[in-house]
């Protein structure tokens, strides 16, 4: 029987390049697609709050580096490894 992880809460870093997903609980405008590639998280798709800098622009690249404490909730077995490392 294969053990299913969807669900579950793990260090970032630990899991393999993927599609990630924020899912708001009460908005699904909120949601969020981002490319995770072992290193950075890319903006894909899914709602950015405004940036204070200036009120005209198009989002073309977003990309920040996690830190090694930064979690993820699993959204499929496919992103998980041998190293996932598991946090709940």
């Amino acid at each position: 029987m294969k053990i299913d992880y969807v669900g579950r809460t793990a260090l970032l870093r630990t899991i393999n390049p993927s599609l990630v997903h924020y899912e708001s609980n009460n908005n699904p405008e909120l949601n969020e697609e981002w490319l995770w590639d072992g290193e950075y998280l890319t903006f894909k798709a899914g709602h950015i709050h405004k940036f204070y800098i200036t009120s005209n622009y198009t989002v073309e690249e977003l990309k920040i580096k996690p830190s090694d404490k930064s979690t993820i909730k699993i959204s499929s077995n496919d992103q998980v490894t041998s190293q996932t490392v598991f946090i709940d």
